[in-house]
């Protein structure tokens, strides 16, 4: 890790503090954005990949950069994103993404004791949201 970099801080990190909360971090809700999908397949073995059950984690079916691709946005809502939908649409009136690029490949562990797999996550170099211009 690049010593200016701020080391990431997970909820796993802290379950003292969500219980004293009385927040559930498995149900903070988040915003997403959905994007083009962006090919990795020809530089990620096959055999690397995690593939969880999925009926439990649908979302943990190999490379889901190339089916399910998205940029989270916000994360960490107290209610589920449908929920706060219309507050988060009013935030974003009249803004609109750039096209995402990737400038970092970082990864997350596992939050779960019992499966033990990384989580990579691209950063983007451009990948905002700007305010449009009219």
């Amino acid at each position: 890790m690049n010593p200016l970099e701020t080391p990431q801080i997970t909820a796993s990190q802290f379950p003292q503090v969500y219980e004293d909360l009385g927040i559930d971090p498995g149900k903070l809700g988040c915003v997403m954005l959905n994007t083009e999908p962006i090919q990795v397949g020809d530089i990620i073995l096959y055999d690397d990949l995690y593939m969880a059950d999925p009926e439990e984690h649908p979302h943990m079916q190999g490379i889901i950069s190339e089916t399910e691709t998205h940029v989270t946005l916000l994360y960490g809502l107290l209610r589920s994103g449908t929920e706060m939908r219309k507050h988060v649409d009013a935030v974003l009136s009249g803004w609109s993404p750039e096209s995402p690029t990737i400038s970092e490949v970082s990864f997350f562990p596992s939050n779960d004791p019992s499966e033990s797999y990384i989580t990579l996550v691209h950063r983007g170099g451009n990948s905002s949201i700007v305010k449009r211009t009219a």
